[in-house]
């Protein structure tokens, strides 16, 4: 090759390489210039890079969303549209645009584009949703509630908020959104109590329930413990009869004629639902035990060495309006010093009047009974038994053991 030829093709290839690093340059520049917020910086990158359909889509954004200048925003999205038109945030902006301007043909045209470039991701699911329910086109927003809950289970928390605040129908909500399946059910249930909406969650507890299909019961203790706080003892005694029914862990801890559950404390106190409550104190030592029964195997034994005010021990019995009951415990005392001893209550949990008390426990003579009668007034369906220290807040030594904890009507 002569010198003249190999001159040329240095020089070609020089101008070749300095093309390509000057391209480089201005992809680097136009991406560095995107990041930033001002106009001008945007604008300079399109320019830079006028056929890269993000720097288009982020000069759409910066016009719609910081300048409020829909025609503008229009314009740029629709260039990035037609250099990529498979993006779902694109189209996802297009259709407020639209929204914004009134063409609701449009809109609808780029809601279908973002479901089609993307139709499982839960945040194109969710602003799809959004978009259709901020129309009013609620069956058609609801819809894509219901294909979010079914690829991304996580998101039923803020479904399920988000379908109630929209249509308040619960019936609505199982129909049309939610899967039929005890989680997301069990979610909304949550949901509507912290709502305070008692009948609702009723009513999805009822079509939970008629699934038939297993689910931890503890999931459930929530709601149990909302029922019982708001003294509604009939739903209360429902649900943890669906409980048992389907978890063998509560299926020992059923009233009979008795409604006390577990009264001779033969099972493990757990501490939740319509079992045995207890809470811990300094003064206080609450255990089953095997070497003293009324009845059965074991007893409740209690042990004091303080100031104390109850024994930390209660339980919340389900009762029907109107009726007389008898309430009955067997006790047995060693070494108890302190004036005055313990008695039974059996109080009202809505407003904590006492209701009736039992005889003091303080015959040392073998296993005693105690007795009390109460009548339930015309409203009340749950009642609370515990076992308090009279005087309150005296000194007391010495334990006691307590077996046939019962309520029985009269």
């Amino acid at each position: 090759m002569n010198k003249s030829l190999k001159l040329v093709a240095g020089l070609s290839c020089a101008l070749g390489l300095g093309l390509l690093a000057w391209s480089s340059i201005q992809i680097y520049l136009a991406s560095e210039i995107s990041d930033q917020a001002s106009l001008a910086e945007l604008q300079r990158a399109v320019r830079l890079q006028p056929l890269n359909a993000d720097y288009w889509h982020r000069l759409g954004r910066y016009y719609f969303y910081q300048l409020q200048d829909s025609s503008q925003a229009l314009e740029d999205f629709l260039k990035a549209a037609k250099l990529n038109p498979h993006s779902p945030r694109l189209w996802l902006d297009l259709a407020d645009v639209y929204l914004v301007t009134g063409d609701r043909n449009l809109q609808e045209q780029a809601l279908q584009r973002a479901l089609a470039s993307d139709p499982t991701t839960p945040s194109v699911l969710w602003e799809v949703a959004n978009s259709y329910l901020a129309e009013g086109k609620t069956e058609a927003g609801l819809g894509q509630l219901k294909v979010l809950v079914d690829h991304d289970p996580e998101s039923q928390d803020r479904v399920v908020e988000l379908a109630w605040r929209v249509t308040h129908d619960e019936q609505m909500i199982l129909r049309d959104v939610l899967p039929p399946r005890p989680e997301p059910q069990l979610s909304f249930v949550d949901f509507l109590f912290h709502q305070d909406e008692a009948s609702a969650a009723a009513q999805v507890w009822t079509n939970l329930v008629s699934l038939q299909k297993p689910f931890d019961a503890r999931l459930a203790l929530p709601y149990l413990n909302f029922l019982i706080e708001r003294g509604n003892g009939d739903q209360a005694e429902r649900v943890w009869q669906d409980l048992a029914a389907r978890d063998t862990q509560y299926s020992d801890y059923l009233p009979t004629d008795n409604l006390v559950v577990n009264p001779s404390f033969e099972y493990p106190i757990l501490n939740a639902g319509l079992d045995w409550r207890y809470q811990v104190f300094n003064d206080i030592v609450l255990d089953t035990d095997t070497s003293e029964a009324h009845s059965g195997s074991k007893s409740l034994a209690c042990t004091f060495n303080g100031a104390v005010s109850d024994a930390g021990i209660a339980q919340f019995v389900p009762v029907r309006p109107g009726t007389e009951y008898e309430f009955s415990s067997f006790y047995k005392i060693e070494g108890m010093e302190g004036a005055g001893g313990l008695q039974w209550a059996v109080t009202d949990p809505s407003d904590h009047s006492v209701m009736a008390l039992s005889g003091p426990l303080t015959d040392p003579n073998g296993w005693q009974k105690v007795t009390a009668t109460f009548k339930t007034d015309s409203e009340t369906t749950l009642v609370l038994l515990k076992l308090l220290r009279l005087p309150q807040g005296n000194i007391l030594r010495g334990k006691v053991w307590i077996d046939d904890v019962a309520v029985v009507q009269k």
